[in-house]
């Protein structure tokens, strides 16, 4: 999958070149002036701006393919790099659980949960701030 995304990555590249030629070629219908002449004359001839048009149109949909491509190839790839790492750690944390324990006093000895002590007495709600203000007025 790495050869493949590489060569798609190059091949991006490539059609990124490509179309930015492309749209400078294209002359600028409002101004008239293209990079390659000026005025209204065209590099390719007269059909030349329905020829870059069809082959700018055909070179995006190549890029958006190929970006969506390569975002696909990418996140697979990470996803399974992530998946055997964590396949890697599960089996480290089950050969220390498999290997028996040394010391058997230690398995003994077991941990007693704490108690938590009673709350006891009246519990009252806290005043919001509004409370706060009318029982200063009546204390005043």
């Amino acid at each position: 999958m790495d050869l493949i995304g590489s060569i798609l990555t190059v091949i991006f590249v490539i059609v990124c070149v490509l179309l930015i030629l492309i749209i400078l070629m294209q002359s600028n219908r409002s101004a008239g002036m293209g990079i390659l002449g000026g005025g209204s004359q065209s590099a390719f001839g007269s059909s030349s701006a329905d020829v870059l048009t069809k082959m700018t149109a055909i070179l995006a949909a190549i890029f958006i393919g190929l970006g969506l491509v390569i975002a696909y190839l990418k996140s697979q790839s990470s996803g399974l790099e992530a998946l055997k790492e964590q396949l890697k750690k599960e089996k480290q944390q089950e050969a220390p659980a498999a290997a028996p324990a040394k010391d058997e006093a230690s398995q003994e000895k077991a941990v007693e949960p704490l108690e938590m002590p009673s709350v006891t007495g009246e519990v009252t709600p806290l005043d919001t701030p509004n409370e706060q203000k009318s029982n200063q007025k009546t204390t005043e």
